[in-house]
């Protein structure tokens, strides 16, 4: 590979970044007009929304940057070929962030927060449909082995995702305020939360493992260094 194609090569990963700083940028620019920061800031304390808002932006927002930990150790171990596959794959995945931190702020309504679920969802369903690919076109049967386990791990996530957005659509958003609604709202919410802070920091316990060069991690596939175009490669985990 000449050098000219090395560093056109070596500027992609910027502009997954910008996608990644974009995100962040937006999301406290919303979470600023919500909480009037630059006017008058408040919080309502006698309001279970402002709480809900600010614990599910948290929790986004960890699970944005472990994903982006993530693919900035993996992208220096296994840079992109001229193959473009993982990198518009990135594309999407990180612009599918840009929406997800968007609808924390639906956690303070009663009828819209299936929406962070569903994309919660999809976000999953996109890496197993990845991961499937690699198992696919890998003959090795110890990647193989790996990208099966990767396929099952997003594919019970997405579906947890996908089966809590139901519930709560039909549990909460389309019916009537109630006590009933109220309390299956928040356990869901709370369900999703644990959920998600389990998940990350089992995500963070594998990274370093990863960094430090132990096993390989379940949520950080290793690879070759140099990967050809057309090889499976893997990428980082969310």
């Amino acid at each position: 590979m000449n050098t000219t194609t090395t560093r056109f090569l070596g500027r992609l990963p910027q502009l997954i970044t910008f996608f990644f700083s974009l995100t962040l940028v937006n999301g406290f620019r919303v979470l600023s007009d919500t909480y009037h920061w630059t006017t008058q800031p408040s919080f309502k304390f006698n309001d279970p929304g402002q709480y809900l808002i600010a614990v599910s932006f948290v929790v986004t927002l960890v699970w944005i940057v472990t994903a982006w930990l993530g693919y900035s150790l993996l992208i220096e171990r296994v840079p992109y070929t001229l193959g473009f596959g993982r990198f518009f794959f990135d594309v999407a995945r990180f612009s599918l962030m840009f929406a997800l931190l968007n609808f924390t702020f639906l956690a303070g309504q009663k009828n819209g927060y299936q929406i962070y679920l569903f994309t919660l969802a999809i976000f999953h369903f996109m890496m197993v449909a990845w991961y499937f690919d690699q198992e696919r076109q890998t003959t090795d049967a110890t990647r193989q082995k790996m990208y099966g386990g990767d396929v099952r791990s997003h594919g019970f996530r997405a579906l947890t995702y996908l089966v809590l957005g139901l519930v709560f659509y039909f549990g909460v958003a389309t019916r009537s305020t109630g006590t009933g609604t109220d309390s299956l709202r928040y356990a869901i919410l709370i369900v999703t939360f644990v959920l998600m802070t389990v998940w990350n920091v089992r995500r963070l316990a594998d990274l370093r493992a990863y960094a430090r060069g132990e096993d390989a991690p379940a949520t950080v596939e290793p690879a070759p260094a140099v990967a050809e175009p057309g090889d499976g490669v893997p990428v980082a985990r969310a």
